[in-house]
């Protein structure tokens, strides 16, 4: 992982951490503003993916709404804990 792609994954845990529904285009929309870059919507389904399958984010929902978290994540005890 480089560090583009780990800013990145905190900014989007930092959206989605509101616990409210997101779509990948508003997700997108708000990482490129802060980061200022653009990141095409496939990056951010990757990082998504990741955020998914390394961190463990199980308690989430997706749908045509966008996708929500059922409970808050706390990104640097994952990635500790991944890093282990």
């Amino acid at each position: 992982m480089k560090i583009p792609q780990l800013k990145r994954v905190y900014l989007i845990i930092e959206i989605l951490n509101d616990l409210e529904f997101h779509k990948t285009k508003d997700i997108q929309a708000k990482i490129n503003d802060k980061m200022d870059a653009n990141y095409c919507k496939s990056q951010i389904e990757k990082d998504l993916y990741w955020v998914k399958w390394n961190l463990d984010m199980e308690n989430y929902q997706a749908g045509a709404e966008g996708i929500r978290l059922h409970e808050k994540i706390d990104f640097f005890e994952r990635l500790k804990n991944y890093l282990q």
